[in-house]
This record gives structure tokens, sequence and C-alpha cells, in this order.
């Protein structure tokens, strides 16, 4: 076989050789369009592809919130050793730490147990963009819908049946509230770990000359970046969510919500559904 028959296309990127005879044959048995690029130079597409997608996604995070954003020449103007700050994400993020909670999902397998829950189970319009108050609202519909499921499965029987089981029974309650278990014990566990890996790349100081040592620091971040950056001492900071260097306190992941009144909101709207009202059974009313 020639030369030209080996390598009939050239990398629009790079300019290798990369397209053979043989590969001509199957994109054209399959109706596909010849690739303009060698693997490598695809891949390194997709991962440019995939970073605008999360630039993006943040962009239109950070239009939503409600308040007013500013440049940083007005900061310029505060008296530092009366100045309280409160220092969020995006100080993180400005300081080219991955640190969004897109981050935290890509960090997560897409088969992992805890993403599947998080994805499954909690309905919202876009769990990661808001995650902490997403966690609020877990699917009671969906949950039910799954005990349900895996009650049928283990041939769980009544209560009154003289061969109910109660081990069939708490296994297919088990079963059925293993993403209540995977929110509360490994969710924290994978968070905790993702946090723990977060690094400043030490290449930019985007706030030098604005962050003064003598302000004091309301820090909704777990990273003890503002000292290590820029010699903030640790008593002129606050750390809502914890600080991931103290082993002896767990890290708050989450807002506080009534959860009765999230009870009552959900309770108002499915209260007439068909499979949650009583039913006879041996002349006993079962819910």
């Amino acid at each position: 076989m020639s030369q030209e028959k080996e390598s009939l296309l050239n990398c629009i990127e790079c300019g290798i050789n990369f397209f053979t005879e043989g590969e001509k044959e199957f994109y054209k048995g399959k109706g596909l369009n010849m690739p303009k690029r060698c693997k490598e130079c695809r891949m390194k597409k997709n991962t440019r592809y995939e970073k605008r997608k999360k630039q993006e996604e943040e962009k239109q995070y950070l239009s939503k919130l409600p308040f007013k954003q500013i440049d940083k020449q007005e900061l310029s103007s505060l008296e530092a050793d009366t100045s309280l700050f409160i220092i969020g994400n995006g100080f993180d993020l400005m300081h080219g730490v991955p640190s969004s909670y897109y981050n935290f999902r890509d960090s997560i397998s897409k088969d992992s147990n805890v993403r599947f829950t998080l994805e499954t189970f909690i309905h919202v319009e876009d769990v990661w963009g808001d995650f902490e108050s997403s966690l609020a609202y877990l699917d009671r519909e969906s949950m039910l819908g799954v005990a349900d499921m895996w009650f049928e499965n283990f041939g769980v029987l009544d209560e009154d049946d003289d061969d109910f089981s109660a081990a069939d029974y708490f296994a297919a309650q088990e079963a059925a509230t293993d993403p209540i278990y995977v929110l509360m014990q490994e969710l924290p566990k994978r968070f905790t770990k993702w946090i723990q890996s977060l690094k400043y790349n030490g290449r930019t100081k985007p706030l030098d000359g604005l962050v003064n040592k003598n302000s004091k620091y309301i820090n909704f971040n777990y990273t003890e970046f503002l000292e290590t950056i820029y010699g903030v001492s640790t008593e002129n900071i606050v750390y809502i969510h914890g600080d991931r260097r103290d082993k002896r306190c767990q890290l708050v992941l989450g807002h506080g919500h009534s959860t009765d009144k999230i009870f009552e909101d959900w309770y108002e709207s499915n209260k007439n559904r068909k499979e949650y009202q009583p039913k006879m059974s041996k002349g006993k009313i079962k819910y």
C-alpha cells in the first residue's frame, strides 16, 4: 500500500498524517463525515469545550446573585482598620482554585452512588448551581416510589399475614432508605475529601493591595487562602462553615431550612394523591 493510501488526511491543528485507507472505508460504510483532527487534537478540543461550558455555567450562576457587584477600584477607598469583608467562593475562583460546585460534580464519577442519588432524588432545576440549597429538597415522591418497589422485590407481606417476615420488612426498608444514608453519611465524606484536595496555583494575586491584614473577615470558604496568600492573621478571620485544617471539626455543608415548612408544602400538594390514601386490609385501615 502506498504512503498516500496509508495517510489520507492531515490534522488541521497539528498537521500530522492520521487517517488511513481502512479508516476511510469504515467511516464511509457508517455514513460518517471524515474527521478534521487527529485523536489527540480532538481530545484537546473537547477539553476546551468542557472548560468553556463550565465557565458559562458559573457566569450564569453569578448573574443571578441578588446583590450588586462592584469594581476592585471601589474597595481602595475603604478604611482598612474599620472594614469587615465577607468572603465567598468567588474569592477562591478568582485565585484559580477550581472550587465551584460544578467542579465538585466533575470530581465524582458518573457511576458513583453519591452522584446518582443527588441527581435522581433531588428534583430542582439545577442541583449543582445552588447545591447547598438543593440539599433541602429531597424528592419524597421518588423515595416513596422506591420504597414500594423494594417491598415488592423482597416479597414483604402484610403485617397481619401469618407468613409476615420482619427480616424481609427491615431489609426492604434499609434498601429503600439507602439514598438518605448516602446523603447523610457518604456525601459529607466525599465532599470533605474534595475540599482537602483544593490547591492555589500560586500564579496570581488579583487582590494584592486591597486585602489588608488589619481588616476583619467573615469567610464562608473552607480554605485558608486569605492567610497563605495575603498573610491575614487567623485571629482576624471567622470561618463560618469550618476550616479544613481543623481535623476536630466537621465541615458544614448546606443551608438552614425549616424542615417542617418544607414537609407542610409537600403534604399540601400531595395529600390527595390516590397512592397515599388509606385502604382497608382485613377489616383494618392501613396507610
